[in-house]
């Protein structure tokens, strides 16, 4: 019974574990079939060297999604250390869980093999799995991969790369380049600055967004002053800004993403937010929101797994 609960999650049976807690083995192996059920959002694709950030999100939310052993989220495994002053009260439960839950013991070893079986699969045949080869801890695997992918020369590359970006993206016509498809590159290059340690201050948001916002459309332009005095948040400017494209702009033919055929028979919207288009930029409360369903996980994860979002980078 054992093994046959191992073999449907590809899971090879460990004896020396099952020798320590034979009782709780066996217990956890006949509820594996519940566990492996799980209403989990979309495995993340295969680990790319210049889609790490996104990768190693996307990663955490498929675990953040998944029930561990213990009752707390998967993600509980490879979680890192919460910001100093970080105050108790103001986290919510899931949170709570995942900073609660023991990294030592039983139930940990196993969802930490669970882990590492997962950072195996994704990262087979790929320069990723040189870094945590010899590992046996899901958890020491992930921090191997994050201290190389994370480290002093990666992360100095990834900076200047953001601020390229930040550089030389610019929104002239919406025919040829997008608003969402900017305020995305915007956004994906002040995701990595924050990772980073090196946020831009709202103020720099905003002037960068208005000053690379150069649709020569008249209305448009009178729109960007009356934004820039109306807004004090680069979500609520990007918010005001889609509402005037979408009304100045209403008949540009949109570049076509092929959509997942499953996505199809979603709702076009889901816990308050319009999820018709998975492909546009999200601001944290729309994050926020669908973080707080199954479903809507799921819907996040195909957003941070969508291939279309990745080679952004290269535009």
């Amino acid at each position: 019974m054992v093994c046959h609960g191992q073999e449907q999650r590809e899971l090879s049976l460990d004896l020396n574990i099952y020798r320590q807690e034979a009782k709780s083995y066996i217990m956890y192996a006949e509820i594996d079939a519940e566990i492996g059920s799980d209403d989990a959002a979309d495995k993340p694709g295969k680990f790319k060297y210049a889609s790490w950030n996104k990768w190693e999100e996307s990663f955490y939310i498929y675990l953040n999604s998944i029930v561990s052993k213990n009752g707390a989220p998967l993600s509980y495994v490879i979680r890192k250390d919460l910001d100093e002053g970080t105050e108790w009260e103001s986290l919510d439960r899931k949170t709570r869980q995942i900073h609660s839950a023991s990294l030592e013991g039983f139930t940990f070893n196993i969802d930490s093999k669970r882990v590492l079986t997962l950072l195996k699969e994704l990262c087979l045949d790929t320069e990723a799995e040189t870094w945590f080869r010899n590992i046996k801890c899901g958890r020491v695997a992930m921090k191997a991969l994050q201290i190389h992918y994370d480290g002093s020369d990666e992360s100095k590359r990834r900076k200047e790369e953001a601020r390229a970006k930040l550089k030389n993206v610019y929104y002239k016509h919406e025919g040829t380049f997008t608003f969402e498809k900017f305020v995305t590159n915007l956004y994906d290059a002040f995701q990595i600055l924050v990772k980073y340690r090196e946020p831009l201050y709202e103020e720099e948001k905003l002037r960068l967004l208005f000053n690379k916002s150069q649709n020569a459309h008249p209305e448009f332009k009178q729109e960007i002053v009356i934004c820039r005095s109306k807004c004090s948040s680069f979500s609520s400017a990007v918010i005001y800004l889609k509402t005037v494209v979408a009304r100045l702009f209403p008949d540009v033919v949109k570049p076509k993403y092929r959509r997942n055929v499953s996505l199809s028979k979603t709702n076009k919207e889901l816990n308050g937010v319009d999820i018709s288009d998975l492909s546009r930029w999200y601001d944290s409360n729309e994050i926020r929101k669908l973080n707080e369903s199954q479903a809507g996980r799921r819907i996040l994860a195909k957003i941070m797994g969508d291939k279309k979002r990745h080679q952004r980078h290269k535009d």
